[in-house]
């Protein structure tokens, strides 16, 4: 339901942005003409794009930082079950360097319940791993 009030959010804007037809100025300003109407429809598009994108990696980031252990073993016990290897893939996976929770790009090892969780976003509400998350001070 959420995501439905979201997306008739997304298209009000961008019909605004259209109908009034304005371009966003590099100040900040809105000058108005015609064809400006795609500029803005583009500009807030990519904002609200990049904000989709991040809100639920961010909330991730949170939720496996206060991760109890009793959580991460729940996550692990999910993934015997369904027979899979320690980072949610089939058995016998083999990974370039070893591991799939290195990044490349960063040179960082990324924690291995942020991978599984982000393959698997439904567990954070099949496990109730809210539940599980330490106390915040």
């Amino acid at each position: 339901m959420s995501k439905f009030l979201i997306f008739l959010l997304i298209m009000g804007v961008l019909f605004c942005s259209l109908y009034f037809g304005g371009k966003l100025t590099a100040d900040g300003r809105m000058d108005k003409f015609l064809d400006g109407g795609v500029n803005v429809s583009l500009f807030v598009w990519q904002k609200l794009t990049s904000w989709w994108q991040s809100g639920p990696s961010e909330s991730m980031d949170y939720l496996v930082a206060n991760l109890t252990d009793q959580g991460k073993v729940k996550i692990d016990e999910w993934l015997a079950k369904k027979g899979l290897n320690e980072y949610g893939d089939k058995q016998g996976t083999v990974y370039t360097g070893g591991t799939p929770a290195f990044n490349e790009q960063t040179g960082q090892n990324v924690d291995k319940y942020l991978l599984i969780l982000q393959k698997f976003p439904e567990l954070v509400k099949e496990l109730d791993l809210g539940k599980y998350l330490q106390p915040t001070k």
